[in-house]
C-alpha cells in the first residue's frame, strides 16, 4: 500500500519539474546578469558612509512618492525631514538614529520603520557595481543622445559609454529596443568627478520596446561624477551608483536608485515617483505551478 507521505513527495517532485519546463521558455524577470543580492529587496538604498565619513540622504516633499522599500544604510545622516510617502519598508541601520526621533511629525512609511543590519546590503551593492564593470562591452559610444535609439541582440548587451552623457529636453525621447530576453548594462568609464553630472537625464521620455525593466543596469562604479534624473524624465532600470551622488527631482524613475555611499548624496525630492517594477510572467507562472502542485497533493491525501 502506498503511503500518503510517498505520493505528496512524488506530486512535489512532479510540480517542481513542470515548473523548470515551463521556465526553461519563459525569460526570467531578473537576467542575473548583475546579482543585486540584498539590495534587491529595495526600491531605495542609501547605501551609507563609514565611522570617518558620514553619507546623507534625504527624501522629502509631499508629493514624492516610493513604492517599494527603502534602506538607510550605515553611517548615513538624514538631511531633510521625511515627509514624502512610502508605500514599504523603511529600513536603518544599527548604525543610524530612529528617523522617528529625528524627525517626529515625519510621514509614517506603510511597512513601519525597522532598525536592522544592513551592512550586507550595502557590500551587495558594491560587490553588484564591481562585478558590471567586468563585462566585455558589445559596443561602445563616447556619450548617449537625444533620440538615440539602441537595439538589443537578443541577449546580453553591455553598453560601454566612454563621456559624459546629457539627453534632455521635453521632446525628447531615448529608446531601447529588444526582447524579453534581451539584457541591457550601461557601463559609464568617464573620469569626470563628484560635483559634475555623468549622466543626466533632464525631461526625456525613455521608451523600452520588448525589454523588461528588471534586465536593464545603468551601471557606474566606484568614485566619480554624479546622476541627474530631472524635469519630468520618465527613465527604466536600476541606477546602480553605490557610491555617487544621485538626485531625482521631478524623476519618474521605474527601477531602483541605489547610491549615496562613501560621503555622498543621495537627493530625492520634489514631486519624484520611485516604483520597483511588478513581478513578470515568469514569476507568476512559477507561482501557479507550485499552488497546482499544493493542490494536488491535498486532493491525493484526502481521497487516500
Amino acid at each position: 500500500m502506498q503511503k500518503i507521505g510517498d505520493s505528496a513527495n512524488r506530486y512535489l517532485c512532479l510540480t517542481v519539474a513542470i515548473s523548470g519546463f515551463y521556465l526553461s521558455f519563459v525569460p526570467s524577470d531578473f537576467a542575473d546578469v548583475i546579482n543585486l543580492g540584498g539590495a534587491a529587496a529595495y526600491a531605495v538604498v542609501a547605501v551609507g558612509g563609514s565611522p570617518a565619513i558620514q553619507s546623507e540622504f534625504k527624501l522629502y516633499q509631499s508629493d514624492t512618492v516610493i513604492n517599494g522599500n527603502v534602506a538607510e544604510g550605515p553611517y548615513t545622516t538624514l538631511g531633510h525631514n521625511i515627509d514624502a510617502t512610502v508605500n514599504g519598508r523603511w529600513d536603518y541601520d544599527v548604525t543610524d538614529d530612529n528617523p522617528l526621533v529625528d524627525y517626529p511629525g515625519s510621514n509614517i512609511p506603510s511597512g513601519g520603520f525597522h532598525q536592522i543590519g544592513l551592512s550586507g546590503v550595502s557590500a551587495d551593492a558594491r560587490a553588484a557595481a564591481a562585478f558590471g564593470m567586468t563585462l566585455a562591452p558589445t559596443q561602445t559610444f563616447s556619450s548617449l543622445t537625444n533620440g538615440q535609439t539602441i537595439v538589443g541582440d537578443g541577449g546580453l548587451n553591455v553598453i560601454r559609454v566612454t563621456g559624459d552623457s546629457a539627453i534632455s529636453g521635453g521632446s525628447t525621447t531615448f529608446t531601447l529596443q529588444g526582447s524579453a530576453t534581451d539584457s541591457f548594462v550601461f557601463q559609464f568609464t568617464s573620469l569626470t568627478t563628484a560635483g559634475h553630472d555623468i549622466l543626466d537625464l533632464s525631461g526625456v521620455t525613455m521608451n523600452i520596446t520588448g525589454v523588461n525593466t528588471n534586465n536593464i543596469y545603468w551601471d557606474l562604479n566606484g568614485l566619480g561624477g554624479d546622476i541627474t534624473i530631472k524635469a519630468g524624465a520618465t527613465v527604466y532600470g536600476n541606477f546602480l551608483a553605490p557610491d555617487r551622488n544621485l538626485t531625482s527631482d521631478h524623476g519618474n524613475v521605474f527601477g531602483r536608485l541605489i547610491a549615496g555611499g562613501s560621503g555622498s548624496l543621495l537627493n530625492i525630492h520634489s514631486s519624484s515617483q520611485i516604483t520597483v517594477p511588478e513581478p513578470g510572467v515568469a514569476t507568476f507562472l512559477l507561482l501557479g505551478m507550485a499552488l497546482l502542485g499544493l493542490r494536488l497533493v491535498r486532493f491525493r491525501n484526502t481521497t487516500s
